[in-house]
């Protein structure tokens, strides 16, 4: 039993003896490998990548379903913009109908209208042109006087 324990007395006896050198050694090497051989080695990984994704071969085949993709995006767009197209066209029409007043066509002259030699008719345009009660028309606009 006590050969078991005697290698492991040494190791502990080195670690004693050595602790500092060691802990020290643990820390240049954690410092060279994040700072130096870190980048070193991302960009060796990068170059990999880039060599690997274009690669000729793998290019080619995804050039094709690329544009095959494409070509169905193309034609998914393009009928997308007819349908809308159509469906702007159809709500113009339907906005037109429900736009359009359709009065009664009767016969018969209308007031101030051709051939009427009486114009006392009503005119909308002007107030004075019918009986209008309380109504006692525009008054003149004095300039010089003071309000």
């Amino acid at each position: 039993m006590l050969d078991l324990l005697t290698p492991l007395g040494d190791a502990l006896a080195f670690l004693h003896s050595n602790a500092w050198s060691i802990v020290i050694c643990v820390f240049v090497f954690f410092v060279l490998k994040t700072h130096v051989f870190g980048q070193y080695l991302e960009d060796r990984k990068h170059a990999a990548s880039l060599r690997e994704a274009n690669d000729p071969k793998r290019v080619s085949l995804l050039s094709a379903d690329m544009k095959r993709v494409r070509a169905a995006q193309q034609e998914e767009t393009q009928r997308k913009a007819a349908d809308a197209k159509e469906a702007a066209h159809n709500k113009r029409i339907e906005e037109m109908k429900r736009k359009k007043v359709d009065a009664p066509k009767k016969p018969g002259t209308k007031l101030g209208g051709e051939g009427s030699s009486n114009r006392t008719g009503y005119n909308a345009m002007n107030p004075s042109s019918g009986y209008v009660r309380g109504y006692t028309g525009p008054t003149r606009r004095n300039p010089s006087r003071s309000s």
